[in-house]
């Protein structure tokens, strides 16, 4: 694939990462507990999709792939485990003016929008591949939305507050142990590709080293 191609496809996924969390903090107070979990093990799976085509475009195009901004913040609320302060989470997805990841009018397999048991999140770079091929025709960009609400705690009863704050526990391991676990994949996924990448040019010195040799034998 091309650079063109390859930033295309990373733009895509982290665009796509803003749609679902919007949708996630539009929702979080209405779905259940369970929900919420499925919910973000999806965002999650979108998440390690997009880093793993920056690992990979990075080690064709060294120094050429661009990091897009929404990827980049979500990581760093992942990082300084913010995973369950909603203040970040909207910062995060807002500021799209003139970014390269900002929200599409609509969006190939939205399974945050259309439900888990209709479509699945994307699940690998080949998948991805797929949705971005269909996507192309349309990547029309949608108008900034205003940003989610940020939930006021002393508008909660206390007996809520305590429920809220027992499901932001849990998914709070949930995600750290997810991101902990993607993060590993990830890394394998580099190593493998750099090991192929070292075969591959070992091979060819060798190749290079018996051509040079044959053309020796015949003078």
């Amino acid at each position: 694939m091309s650079l063109t191609e390859m930033q295309s496809i990373v733009n895509y996924q982290s665009s796509r990462l803003r749609s679902i969390m919007r949708t996630y903090l539009e929702g979080e107070q209405t779905r259940s507990a369970e929900s919420n979990k499925e919910f973000m093990k999806g965002f999650y799976q979108e998440l390690e999709v997009c880093g793993t085509w920056i690992a990979v475009a990075s080690l064709k195009y060294e120094g050429l792939i661009q990091a897009p901004p929404c990827y980049k913040e979500c990581m760093l609320v992942v990082v300084n485990n913010g995973t369950m302060v909603r203040e970040a989470w909207v910062d995060a997805i807002s500021g799209t003016s003139g970014a390269p990841d900002g929200y599409l009018d609509r969006y190939e397999r939205a399974w945050w929008k259309d439900g888990l048991s209709a479509v699945s999140p994307i699940q690998d770079v080949s998948d991805s591949v797929a949705v971005w091929k269909a996507q192309s025709p349309n990547m029309c960009r949608a108008l900034e939305p205003l940003p989610p609400p940020v939930t006021s705690l002393e508008s909660l009863s206390q007996e809520r507050l305590h429920s809220a704050r027992a499901v932001a526990r849990d998914l709070r391991a949930l995600i750290v142990k997810e991101v902990a676990e993607r993060v590993a994949r990830i890394k394998d996924l580099q190593a493998r590709i750099i090991h192929i990448t070292m075969e591959r040019n070992r091979v060819e010195a060798l190749e290079v080293e018996y051509q040079r040799n044959q053309a020796l034998g015949k003078d």
